[in-house]
C-alpha cells in the first residue's frame, strides 16, 4: 500500500522530472561545450596556420629586400624560414581540424617554402665551398685557375641560390589566396 501512495504523489514524481531535466541539461550542456571546444580549437589552428603564412612572407620578403640592398643573401633570414616551419612541424598534428582543401593547401605551402629555403641553402654552401677552393688555389699560386672557380663555378652556385630565392618570393607572393582561403573557414 505504501508503494502505491509513494507512486503517486506529487513529490516523488517532481523528484522524478527534476531527474530527467537534470540529465538532459547536462547532456546539452556536455554537446554544448564540445561543440564549442571543437569551434575554438579550429579556429586556434586556423589563425596559426594564417600567422604562419604571414610570417614567412614577411621573412622572405625582408630577404629579398635586403639582397637588393646588399647584393646578398643574409643566412639569419635562411634560419628564420627554418624557426617558422620547424614551429609548424611540431604542431603540424593539429591541421587536422582544417577541412581537406585548406589542410592540404597550407601543408603544400609549408612544403614547398621548406623545399625552396633548402634548395638556397644547397646552392650557397656550394657557392662559400668554391669560393673557400679558389682563396686556397689563389694562395698556392694559381691565380688563372683560382679566378675559373670563381668567375665559372661559383657564379653559377650564387645565380642557383638567387634564382630559388625567387621561387621562393614568388610562392609567398601568391599565398594570399591561401589566407583568404582560411579566414573563410568556418
Amino acid at each position: 500500500m505504501w508503494i502505491v501512495a509513494v507512486l503517486t504523489s506529487e513529490f516523488f514524481w517532481g523528484v522524478i522530472v527534476g531527474l530527467l531535466l537534470s540529465v538532459l541539461g547536462a547532456y546539452c550542456l556536455a554537446v554544448f561545450a564540445a561543440r564549442q571546444q571543437r569551434k575554438a580549437q579550429k579556429d586556434l589552428i586556423k589563425n596559426f596556420c594564417i600567422d604562419t603564412v604571414e610570417n614567412l612572407r614577411a621573412i622572405v620578403d625582408d630577404m629579398v629586400a635586403h639582397r637588393q640592398r646588399a647584393q646578398v643573401i643574409h643566412g639569419d633570414y635562411l634560419a628564420l624560414v627554418d624557426i617558422e616551419i620547424g614551429v609548424f612541424g611540431r604542431n603540424r598534428e593539429h591541421i587536422i581540424h582544417l577541412p581537406n582543401p585548406a589542410r592540404e593547401n597550407v601543408r603544400r605551402f609549408v612544403t614547398d617554402c621548406a623545399i625552396r629555403r633548402a634548395e638556397i641553402g644547397n646552392h650557397l654552401s656550394e657557392f662559400s665551398k668554391l669560393w673557400a677552393l679558389a682563396d686556397q688555389l689563389l694562395s698556392q699560386g694559381d691565380a688563372p685557375q683560382a679566378q675559373r672557380v670563381r668567375t665559372q663555378q661559383a657564379e653559377v652556385a650564387r645565380r642557383h641560390a638567387n634564382q630559388a630565392l625567387d621561387q621562393l618570393a614568388i610562392l609567398v607572393k601568391d599565398s594570399a589566396d591561401l589566407v583568404n582561403s582560411l579566414n573563410n573557414v568556418r
